[in-house]
């Protein structure tokens, strides 16, 4: 089976399309479907962003199979080409208000530009284990106008943040009461998420351009944090991610593709995962070099993505943020990723802009890099909404410059699927439970 790297979505945290901290709630025809409710196969357009009848999808034998998985039948059992648990389709179909819930969960996540790295054959498996043992979760919640059966245009909301699996088929966001401290990292609302400005225009050809995130109020400029729990015993917490700027790059549009309700890939019958959609997000090296991941030698993030599984973290010439940069390939050169973009720090830079690829050099060699930055320091808010061209000043990768800023953060692409699932109203206090019990 492919297997994904283990970075579990790995960043969840900023959004361009949100992630902050906060709950909302199913109120508009949420129950509908998702508190039992039927699971919603793909839906026949009726022109105009207008859904058809949806017909039920029959449960999905080629779905993960596992104790922590359960339940496997019923109305919460995974169904569809994509293992969804309950459907949009049917809490879309169902909407007597003017805004219609759309829920989903990430079930595949695998990282595409970090070859030598966390998208590398040895840490590959580790991602699809926690995913499909219920072990990790990003959750998306998006709340867009409907009115008489149809998609219009207006103003919505759009939630995404970690969460946690119920054990019964249901997820939860994490409240602002669930983050234990750890690694000198003591807010309880870390983990919490809280739903941010969208402009949904269903006239558009993809998602990302379907529902724009409001610039000005996205939170997603700021740090946020995700969870992962120990793979055996109670499910603790092992250690944490941080990232900023998590935002949906490519994803199917819900008005022009029905399906895409329900499933952003499949899950063919070869028990493997087919992405349908990607993302982008940010992680910085100092907020990623304190937490460490006790089943790859106790080494953090930061070091994993610069020097892969090399070295330890107690030497010296692996501390991620003293080591002299060189640019990889090159003769006894140890990193084998640079950073390769600017994150805001201070919180007047979060208010100004956010996270962006500043290497024009491109001295990781990947393929398709478009920097959109300029030599100089920006002196004013780069609103992309009120005209902004510019994301930022770009940055030296190899910290060497006199006049540009080093590169203080990675970008990560990566490939994902997603499923339509029922996310519960009140959100959880607790860390993620142990379903093999």
């Amino acid at each position: 089976m492919r297997k994904s790297v283990f970075l579990s979505c790995l960043l969840a945290c900023g959004t361009g399309l949100l992630l902050g901290a906060g709950c909302g709630d199913d109120s508009d025809g949420g129950a509908a479907g998702g508190g039992g409710g039927g699971a919603g196969g793909p839906a026949a357009g009726t022109g105009g962003g207008g859904m058809g009848t949806v017909a039920d999808d029959p449960l999905n034998p080629d779905c993960p199979v596992n104790a922590a998985a359960k339940p496997y039948d019923g109305p919460y059992g995974m169904k569809g080409p994509c293992c969804y648990r309950t459907s949009n389709s049917s809490r879309v179909d169902m909407t007597v208000s003017d805004m219609a819930t759309l829920e989903y969960r990430i079930s595949y996540f695998n990282p595409i530009n970090h070859p030598k790295t966390i998208s590398g054959p040895i840490i590959v498996p580790a991602t699809v284990q926690r995913f499909e043992k219920e072990e990790q979760h990003l959750l998306f919640r998006f709340k867009v106008p409907r009115k008489n059966g149809m998609f219009v245009a207006g103003d919505g909301t759009a939630q995404i943040g970690p969460g946690r699996y119920n054990c019964d088929g249901t997820y939860s966001f994490y409240s602002d009461k669930a983050a234990p401290a750890s690694m000198g990292v003591t807010d309880a609302a870390r983990w919490a998420t809280t739903p941010v400005a969208i402009k949904f225009d269903p006239t558009k050809t993809k998602w990302e351009e379907q529902a724009h995130t409001v610039w000005a109020t996205n939170i997603n400029r700021k740090p946020s944090y995700l969870p992962y729990v120990l793979s055996s015993g109670d499910k603790g917490l092992e250690w944490e991610a941080a990232s900023q700027g998590f935002d949906i790059i490519d994803m199917p549009p819900i008005t022009t593709d029905p399906k895409a309700l329900n499933c952003v890939g499949t899950r063919p019958d070869d028990h493997t995962w087919k992405p349908g959609g990607k993302t982008v997000s940010y992680q910085r090296l100092d907020l990623n070099d304190a937490s460490a991941i006790t089943v790859l030698a106790n080494i953090s993030l930061a070091h994993l993505q610069a020097f892969g599984a090399m070295g330890t973290k107690d030497d010296p010439a692996y501390d991620v943020l003293k080591a002299k940069r060189c640019k990889p390939g090159e003769s006894g050169c140890i990193w084998q990723k640079l950073p390769d973009s600017l994150c805001p720090v201070s919180d007047t830079e979060m208010n100004s802009w956010g996270c962006h690829l500043g290497d024009t050099a491109n001295m990781n060699g990947e393929d398709g890099v478009k920097t959109n930055c300029t030599m100089e320091a920006p002196t004013g808010v780069l609103d992309p909404d009120k005209g902004a061209t510019s994301e930022g000043q770009c940055c030296d990768p190899l910290a060497v410059s006199t006049t540009l800023p080093a590169c203080n953060a990675y970008r990560l692409i990566s490939e994902i699927v997603a499923g339509a699932v029922k996310i519960t109203d009140a959100p959880a206090d607790k860390l993620q439970p142990n379903c093999e019990k």
